[in-house]
Formats: C-alpha cells, sequence, structure tokens
C-alpha cells in the first residue's frame, strides 16, 4: 500500500514537472511570437511609410543595428527617454528651427500615453509607427542642428546616404537612448564657435525665458538670429582656417593661439560689385605689397564649392585684385607674416548679418540681399 501511494505522488510530480515546462516552453514561445509581431510591424510601417519620413535610411539604420526592437514605446512600468524626446521637439523654436518640421501632427503627449498604457488595446502597428515617427523626428532634430537644413553642401539626400567620415546621427541617438543625459547628449552635436554660441544665448532668451516673462521681441530680430544661425551651422562643417573676412560686418579675423584678433577692414564699391557676382566663393587671398593689404579673389566657378579659401600672393588670370584699407593694418601684417610662413594661409569668407556685442544684438546691412532669399526659404515668406 505504502509502495503504491509513493509511485502516485512521483507520477503526479512527474505530471506537474512536465505541465511547468510544457507552460514555460509556450510561454517563451510566445514571447517570441510578440517579439517577432513587433520586428515585423517596424520592418512593414518602415516601408509603407518610407515617403513620410524625412530621413528613412538613417532611420532604417538605427532599427537595424537595434534589432528592430521599440525605442520609445514601452509600458509605463517601463523608464524610456520617450517624455525627454518629445519634451526636446517641443523647444526646437529655441535652436532656431521650427516645430512644424519634426512630425507635430503624429507625435501627440496623449498618443504616447494611450500607447504605453498596459490598460488600452493598441496594436503592434501603431506602436512601431509612432516609434518611427519620433526616431525620425530626432534623426532630423541632430542633422539640422550639426548641418543645418538647407546646407548648401550637405542636402538631406547626401546625409541620409551616410557620410562614411562625417557626424553620424544614428551613432549619437543609440548613445543617447542608453544614457541618463539624453538632452545634452543630443545638444552636443551644436557648432561650437562662440559665435554660434551667443546667437544660441540671445534665441533662448527671444523664444524662452523672456518670452514667459512676457517680454515681446521683434519677429523680425528673431527671424535675423535664426538664419544667422543657420549659417554658422554651414559654417562649421567647412575646415577650420586662421583667417575668416565677414562681408557684412567688414571684420576680419585672425585666430591665434592666445585668442582672436579682429581687424575692421573697408572694400571700396568695385570690390563689393566683384564679392557681389558669387557669395559661395570659397575663394579670398591676402597679399600685401609696401605696407597696404590687398585681397585676392578667385573668379566664380574657379575654385570647388565648400573648398577652404587658400591665400596666396600669386596673381593668375582667373583672380582679381581688391585693394583692402585696414585699421591696425601693422599688426595685421605682422600676423600674417608669422601665419603664413609658406605663403599660403587657409581663409574663409563669411555673411552674418548679426552678431552679440557686450550683450547687445547687433545687425549689419545685408548688402546683398541674402537674408531675404535665406528667409524665404526656411519661413516660406515673401520678400516685403
Amino acid at each position: 500500500m505504502q509502495k503504491y501511494h509513493r509511485l502516485f505522488f512521483f507520477s503526479a510530480g512527474v505530471t506537474l514537472l512536465l505541465l511547468l515546462i510544457g507552460a514555460a516552453s509556450e510561454a517563451a514561445a510566445y514571447s517570441a511570437r510578440k517579439d517577432t509581431s513587433i520586428a515585423t510591424s517596424i520592418k512593414s510601417q518602415l516601408a509603407v511609410h518610407r515617403k513620410e519620413l524625412y530621413f528613412p535610411n538613417s532611420v532604417q539604420r538605427v532599427y537595424r543595428q537595434t534589432g528592430f526592437k521599440l525605442a520609445w514605446i514601452a509600458p509605463d512600468t517601463v523608464k524610456t527617454h520617450a517624455t525627454d524626446a518629445m519634451l526636446l521637439l517641443d523647444c526646437v523654436v529655441t535652436y532656431g528651427l521650427k516645430h512644424a518640421d519634426y512630425h507635430p501632427d503624429q507625435l501627440l503627449y496623449d498618443k504616447l500615453k494611450l500607447l504605453r498604457s498596459s490598460s488600452s488595446p493598441v496594436s503592434n502597428r501603431q506602436k512601431a509607427m509612432f516609434d518611427i515617427l519620433l526616431t525620425d523626428a530626432i534623426i532630423a532634430f541632430e542633422n539640422n542642428l550639426h548641418y543645418g537644413r538647407l546646407n548648401p553642401n550637405y542636402p538631406t539626400a547626401k546625409i541620409d546616404s551616410g557620410i562614411k567620415s562625417g557626424f553620424n546621427a544614428e551613432k549619437v541617438l543609440i548613445n543617447a537612448l542608453k544614457s541618463q543625459q539624453f538632452e545634452k547628449e543630443i545638444s552636443k552635436v551644436q557648432p561650437q564657435a562662440k559665435a554660434y554660441a551667443s546667437l544660441k544665448h540671445q534665441m533662448y532668451l527671444m523664444k524662452g525665458l523672456y518670452e514667459l516673462d512676457c517680454y515681446e521681441f521683434s519677429e523680425a530680430d528673431v527671424q535675423r538670429v535664426a538664419i544667422n544661425m543657420e549659417r554658422l551651422r554651414w559654417y562649421s562643417t567647412r575646415k577650420k582656417t586662421p583667417v575668416d573676412i565677414n562681408i557684412p560686418s567688414g571684420i576680419l579675423t585672425v585666430h591665434t593661439k592666445t585668442g582672436d584678433q579682429y581687424f575692421k577692414i573697408k572694400i571700396d564699391k568695385s570690390g563689393m560689385d566683384l564679392l557681389a557676382t558669387g557669395l559661395d566663393y570659397s575663394a579670398i587671398n591676402i597679399t600685401t605689397a609696401k605696407g597696404h593689404v590687398f585681397l585676392q579673389v578667385s573668379r566664380p566657378g574657379y575654385q570647388k564649392q565648400g573648398e577652404p579659401v587658400i591665400i596666396t600672393p600669386v596673381v593668375g588670370q582667373d583672380t582679381a585684385i581688391i585693394q583692402v584699407n585696414v585699421v591696425r593694418g601693422a599688426k595685421l601684417l605682422a600676423l600674417l607674416s608669422n601665419i603664413g610662413k609658406k605663403q599660403s594661409i587657409p581663409v574663409s569668407l563669411t555673411y552674418l548679418t548679426c552678431d552679440i556685442r557686450n550683450g547687445q544684438l547687433v545687425t549689419y546691412k545685408d548688402i546683398f540681399y541674402a537674408d531675404q532669399r535665406l528667409k524665404k526659404a526656411l519661413y516660406k515668406v515673401s520678400k516685403p
């Protein structure tokens, strides 16, 4: 009798064990099916809605590297950076960008709350679509911060195809998703130039801090700051040069190890007319003779767009000479002689119509009406 009971309990134990193993296997299989369903949904939505994305190839690469898992959508008990990303997109205006460029109609807080709720029935397709749009918006935001929205040398299609030796928005995003300081990691992609930082702070004051305190700023000033922040993003992708010349302000800057040296220059009308024939020269040379300073400008089309300008004393048939009056000319000549030991000094031409001096916004005349063209492209407004 005792033997029978032992056999019965043994058989029951084995049966229970098999049932538990079976249940675990079924749960694992269900989990696998669920994961596959999410991955399938992401792949499907990427294909179906490709034309709605700003950077479809970049977004595809992000999900491929992360195993086609959701980057933002998770149960409300799981911490993700979805809210951090949404808040960042809410503040794009303080970076000189437009909220309308980052899927605002689809990326809504109520929708995010619904997708993360464990009590609301939502499909994997809905989760995948929201996740993809948020990824695309942050990728676009990164690229707009780094390259600018309308960079002539780095159009969207070129960036989206992948720049091997350049900035990689996907890598930055993947690292930021793992970081505890999401906003800080994303914001690092901005230019580090002093001029950009000053305009960025001014935009924050105008569209962030002061606006909350009911201060009003001219929309023209806001747009001017945004336009010049855009240009500075373009310039940040150039090779660094020891000399910059800003046309509207007439200021030549020499970058030295001990700091920047500024020189006020004046170009005569014939020289300005020559510069007006093409702003994307990337070609201006400084040459000196008998204590005078001359600009040697390559004619339009002579040098590839985007290449750094080379200062050289050699005058050829493809160049024109413009005499320049310089305040503190002797000091400039001394600095140039120290820099140009090989008589070849890279220089960048810039076109900035505003700056921050002693905490105040200073504007310069838009000599070539370039602000109007860029404003029309950025804000879709007509020339007054």
